[in-house]
C-alpha cells in the first residue's frame, strides 16, 4: 500500500499533527501554520436525506482555518466533490443565527496520482476571482489540486512522489519515509496498522449492515444485505489487496453462498 490509498493514508495521518503540519506548509505555502485538531475520516452528518460525506483527513490550524486533505487514486479530479465537499464543511460549521462572518477560512486539498491539467505543475490553486479583472472575492475558500506524478527536485516534489512509492526505503521525504517504515517494516508499527485496519473494516461492515438493513425496508431486506456485503467485499479486495477467499472468511459469508457471492466480484 502507499499513502496515496486513503486507507492506508488514514493510519499514517492519524494523530500526528507534525507529519500533517509538514505536508501542509510544503502545499499551501504556509509555512508558520500550526495544527490544533486533527481528525481522519471525520464524518459530517447531514439530515434531511441529503448526501452526508465523509473526509479523509480534516484539521484546524491555530488561526482557525479549517483543512480537509483528499487522496485520490486517479488521474483528474472531480470537481464537484470538492465543490460540495467545501459546502459541507460550511454547513456543519455554522451555528444556527451566528453570522456568515463567523465562516472560517477553508482549505480543500485534492492530492491525485496524476496530473489534472496535464500542465507538470506541483499544485493547482483555484480561488474565486472576478474574471475580466483577476480581484479576488476573498471569500476565503481554496482548492488545490496536487500532482503526484510532478517531477520538480525541490520539497514539494519529494513529498508529492512520496504518496505513489510503495517501497518505504525509496520514498524521497525524510518525514513521510520514517512513518512509512515504522507502519510497514517494524513489528510495533505494523500491528498497529493491522489493529486499526481490522478495526475500521468492523465499523465500515456494520454501517453497510446497517445501511443494507435500511435498503431493505425500502427495496428488499434481502436484496439490501446482499448489495452492501458486495459492496465491502469490494473493498477489502480493492482497497485493502485482502484474497477474495479470505474477505468472504473476514465477513463470515456462509461455505454455500460463496460461490455466488464470488461470481458478483
Amino acid at each position: 500500500m502507499r499513502l496515496i490509498d486513503d486507507a492506508f493514508a488514514r493510519v499514517v495521518f492519524r494523530d500526528d499533527k507534525p507529519l500533517l503540519e509538514h505536508v501542509l506548509h510544503l502545499i499551501t505555502a504556509k509555512k508558520n501554520l500550526r495544527i490544533i485538531e486533527e481528525e481522519t475520516q471525520r464524518d459530517l452528518k447531514l439530515l434531511g436525506g441529503v448526501r452526508s460525506v465523509e473526509l479523509d483527513v480534516w484539521c484546524v490550524d491555530e488561526k482557525g482555518a479549517q483543512h480537509n486533505i483528499e487522496i485520490q487514486t486517479s488521474t483528474t479530479a472531480d470537481v464537484k466533490r470538492l465543490r460540495y465537499y467545501s459546502a459541507a464543511m460550511d454547513v456543519t460549521t455554522l451555528k444556527a443565527k451566528h453570522p456568515f462572518s463567523e465562516l472560517p477560512e477553508q482549505w480543500v486539498i485534492m492530492v491525485l496520482e496524476g496530473d489534472h491539467e496535464g500542465l507538470g505543475l506541483a499544485t493547482y490553486r483555484y480561488d474565486r476571482t472576478e474574471r475580466a479583472t483577476g480581484l479576488s472575492l476573498n471569500d476565503e475558500v481554496h482548492i488545490i489540486i496536487a500532482n503526484c506524478t510532478y517531477k520538480g527536485n525541490d520539497e514539494l516534489g519529494r513529498l508529492l512522489r512520496s504518496f505513489v512509492q510503495s517501497d518505504p526505503n525509496k520514498i524521497e521525504d525524510a518525514m513521510v519515509r520514517g512513518r512509512v517504515q515504522y507502519y510497514k517494516q517494524q513489528p510495533e508499527g505494523v500491528r498497529e496498522m493491522t489493529s486499526l485496519m481490522e478495526q475500521w473494516r468492523r465499523e465500515d461492515f456494520e454501517s453497510g449492515r446497517k445501511q443494507g438493513m435500511q435498503q431493505g425496508l425500502e427495496q428488499g431486506l434481502e436484496q439490501g444485505l446482499q448489495d452492501a456485503l458486495v459492496s465491502h467485499l469490494r473493498s477489502l479486495v480493492s482497497k485493502l489487496g485482502m484474497p477474495a477467499e479470505e474477505a468472504l472468511e473476514a465477513l463470515d459469508v456462509p461455505e454455500a453462498d460463496r460461490p455466488r457471492y464470488l461470481a458478483m466480484l
